[in-house]
Order: structure tokens, then sequence, then C-alpha cells
């Protein structure tokens, strides 16, 4: 359960040296059921708690402190956890220099937005 964060250059037969890659990210875990597929895969608390230390594995890279979230062990799944999940995720890939991700349904609203599959894949393919 590591972060890392990649930029890699080339060199020629000449030793000329290429400027740095855009950086990458990679967390060293597995997640369970991977990818989560709509309307196959169903959300659960065990898809959040995974994100949340992969999650704070990528503040870790950044030099960042660990996220508290809410509910330290969610029964239910919340527009809130994916919230502050994104939230979490957006501020590390910041201070690493990765690009930000687009998500699906931007903004979500608790006791309205439907926690869906592709938020939490959204979420792991910003930590992969």
């Amino acid at each position: 359960n590591t972060s890392y964060v990649y930029k890699v250059r080339a060199v020629d037969s000449l030793a000329r040296i290429s400027p740095f890659s855009a950086p990458d990210a990679a967390t060293t875990m597995f997640f369970a059921d991977d990818p989560i597929a709509a309307t196959v895969t169903a959300v659960k608390a065990i898809h959040i708690t995974e994100l949340r230390l992969a999650v704070n594995d990528m503040r870790a890279a950044a030099s960042l402190s660990a996220t508290t979230f809410t509910d330290d062990a969610p029964a239910v799944i919340k527009a809130l956890h994916v919230q502050q999940l994104r939230a979490a995720l957006d501020q590390a890939r910041t201070t690493l220099g990765l690009p930000p991700l687009t998500y699906t349904d931007g903004t979500l609203t608790g006791g309205t937005t439907i926690v869906k599959a592709a938020h939490v894949q959204e979420l792991r393919n910003g930590v992969k």
C-alpha cells in the first residue's frame, strides 16, 4: 500500500537526455471487484475503505497529511464519502503535478445523488 509518482526520460546513443515525461502515479494495492462495472457490480463499503487507504497513500507521496474521513467504517455509502475522497485525492494530485480528474456528476448532493460505479472507478483510476 504505497503510492509512487514516476517521471521518465530517454537517453539516446549520443548520450543526449530528453526532458522528463509528465508524471504518472501508481498505487501498489489491489481493489476488490476491479473494475467496478455499472449495472453489474454493487458499490460496497469495502470499496470506500480501500479508496480511503489508496487516497491517503497518494497524500503521503505528496507529503500531505492523511485525511480523516466521516464514518470510520461506512455501512451505507453516501455522496459525502465520494466528495471527501475526491477533495483529498485532488489535493494530492495537484501537489504531485498530476493532471486533474474529470468526474461523472461533478456535484454530488447528499440524500439525492445515488453513488454510482463510475464514481468509485474514477477515484480508483486516479490513484492507479
